[in-house]
């Protein structure tokens, strides 16, 4: 899997309503960049984590890094590593409900277990998609995981 370049990938960027969770009086990529801009600060201590995990799964680091940021804000909306009500772990929220993803959390809420176990639940959903719709474009297999 290789999605070096996922400034292809079409986007509509952050609802109303995610925007208004930070106030802002936007939505779209604009909302989307704005967010990315306030989350900065602490993605950098996350940045070597990242690139680590991206390089070894072959995955866009800013995947991994707008996962980060639109999940957890880097970590900046957890309780004690925890975020939606304690039913997602870490930065990039692994689903641990019963009737969601079951996982199980491994590794600190910032470590790079904790984001390559999120990374290889990516690659595999990404896998799913692409076994269901070959004919689309990377992009396109990418993007449906989101949509």
């Amino acid at each position: 899997m290789s999605y070096r370049d996922i400034s292809n990938v079409p986007t509509t960027g952050a609802s109303w309503q995610t925007g208004q969770g930070d106030k802002l009086n936007s939505s779209g990529v604009a909302a989307s960049e704005k967010m990315a801009e306030m989350d900065a600060g602490r993605m950098r201590q996350h940045k070597a984590k990242i690139d680590s995990v991206a390089h070894s799964r072959g995955v866009d680091p800013a995947l991994l890094a707008g996962i980060v940021s639109r999940e957890s804000r880097a970590g900046n909306q957890l309780q004690n590593g925890w975020g939606d009500h304690g039913k997602a772990w870490g930065l990039m929220q692994v689903d641990v409900t019963p009737n969601g993803g079951r996982h199980t959390p491994r590794g600190g809420w910032d470590s790079e277990e904790h984001i390559s176990q999120a990374a290889d639940i990516l690659v595999d959903s990404v896998k799913t998609i692409e076994r269901k719709f070959p004919h689309w474009s990377k992009e396109e297999q990418l993007k449906g995981l989101f949509d």
